[in-house]
């Protein structure tokens, strides 16, 4: 049951949860961090696009980012030549 389970963890890019049943910790050297350092911060940030991927091409978004409006009937300019109505004209 969901109950005895230590830890349950949301992973964002594939929108759903891990279930962990088991933790166990690995120390590494300092040699063996730096050989796989560079690949895992590489693998973190393909999955952190992934991520933003979503969001930065929702349809909603970029109709928001491009300042996106509906084309519609512009209404008729004013001419300059010809004389406005003044307000509390009687």
């Amino acid at each position: 049951s969901i109950d005895s389970v230590p830890l349950v963890l949301e992973f964002k890019p594939d929108m759903s949860y891990y279930c962990l049943k088991k933790i166990s910790v690995k120390r590494f050297e300092q040699e063996q961090y730096e050989a796989i350092k560079a690949i895992q911060i590489y693998r973190e940030e393909h999955i952190q696009s992934q991520s933003l991927a979503a969001v930065h091409f929702n349809p909603e978004n970029i109709l928001k980012r491009m300042s996106f409006r509906w084309a519609g009937e512009e209404k008729a300019a004013a001419d300059a030549n010809t004389p406005q109505e003044a307000e509390g004209a009687s």
